[in-house]
């Protein structure tokens, strides 16, 4: 899979702050356009930490069931504030 090109958020440092145990968002494309939900597992100043939890479709909301975008299950992120959508608190 190649590297994944996150998503901007213009407006991210109007998001809540980010905590361990949150559910946060990230946005990317590769053709198609996908939703990534993530648990966070640790915060520094600049990125978060976190683990894959699902993923979707953005246009339709549906959870993926099949492509190489699943490879990114349960898998360990790290990235910068910025990309993040919307945070979900614990």
């Amino acid at each position: 899979m190649r590297e994944i090109a996150w998503h901007e958020n213009p407006d991210w440092r109007n998001l809540e702050a980010v905590d361990i145990g949150d559910l946060v968002f990230l946005k990317f494309s590769d053709g198609f356009t996908y939703i990534v939900k993530l648990i966070v597992v640790s915060v520094n100043e600049n990125e978060v930490s976190a683990n894959v939890e699902a993923l979707f479709d953005f246009s339709t909301e549906m959870p993926l069931t099949n492509g190489e975008v699943l490879k990114l299950e349960n898998k360990k992120l790290t990235f910068k504030k910025k990309y993040i959508q919307k945070v979900k608190k614990a």
